[in-house]
Formats: structure tokens, sequence, C-alpha cells
């Protein structure tokens, strides 16, 4: 069984996206899905569209604000997942508080950071996370800056830049 947990998931497409490649190489796994987003419609949306994929034993959904709420209210402390992801949400977090002037605000790339710990710490040993962000200028530095404070405490990033990533470990 492959553990997912998808974190902004809306609809599902990430969590579909992601069962549908890897039953590409093994048409004998089945998966039991976390969808956790701030709407409960599209939550509503999601574990339909997944709980009629045929390898999918369970689907589980949470509604939260990841901006005000603990990691805790959305994943509990001894769940641990084989795929975490996270597409098109980081950059949506404390959005407002983003860009100060012409630079980027150092405390919400801290906040991402964090958050984005906190989340892998419940990942498998073998685990891998995806965080899958749009390419818009102001977007992809925020992520870059968190990427960096990633790397520089020692956590191995594929993407973005992994020339910067495996240069500066």
């Amino acid at each position: 069984v492959v553990r997912i947990l998808d974190l902004g998931s809306g609809p599902g497409p990430a969590s579909v996206a992601v069962i549908d490649s890897l039953l590409q190489n093994n048409n004998a796994l089945t998966f039991e899905v976390t969808l956790v987003d701030s709407s409960s419609k599209a939550l509503s949306v999601a574990q339909k569209v997944i709980s009629t994929q045929e390898k999918v034993a369970s689907v589980k959904t949470t509604v939260c604000d990841f901006e005000k709420e603990a990691v805790e209210k959305m994943i509990a402390s001894e769940e641990h997942f084989d795929i975490i992801v996270m597409s098109h949400a980081l950059n949506e977090l404390w959005k407002k508080e983003l860009v100060v002037g012409d630079e980027v605000s150092s405390s919400v790339i801290k906040k991402r950071m964090l958050f984005l710990k906190q989340v892998l710490s419940h990942l498998t040993s073998e685990g891998m996370a995806l965080v899958c962000e749009p390419a818009l200028l102001t977007t992809s530095r925020a992520l870059i800056a968190v990427r960096d404070l990633l790397v520089d405490e020692g956590y191995t990033v594929f993407a973005p830049c992994p020339f910067y990533a495996m240069n500066n470990k």
C-alpha cells in the first residue's frame, strides 16, 4: 500500500496524476490517500474522483487552513506517508505578506520552510515529497529561497535548480 498525503489538494489532480504514474510501472500497487484543503467543496469533488480509481483502498479528507492551524490538525503525529504532494498551494500561504517593496519577505520564506519541515517529518524513511509551483517570477524566487533554507539544513532537494542544491550541501 502506497500512502499519499495531498496538501492543498483542491479537486485532487495531483494525487490522480501520482497514482496514474505509479500504476504505469506497477499495476499491483494500492493506495491510501489523505486529502487536505481549505475547501470542503473541493475535497468532496476530490473524494468522489479519487474513490473511482480502482486501485484506491481508501480516501480520507480534512478541511484545514494551513496558515491558521497547526500541522497536527491535518496529520496525526504517528501518521507517515510514502508520498507527500503539494501542488500550487505553497505559493498561496502567507501570500499577502510575501512582497515588501521589491523584496520577497524573509519572514514568509521562513514560515513556508518551517511548514514544509513539519510536513516532511511525516515522510517514511524512503518517502518523497513533490512540491510543484507555478513558474512566476515572485513565486519562483520565493520557492528558491525556501529550497535554499531546506538545503542548508541538510534536506535533499531535486528541484528547483538542483545544481545549486547539490553544490551547497
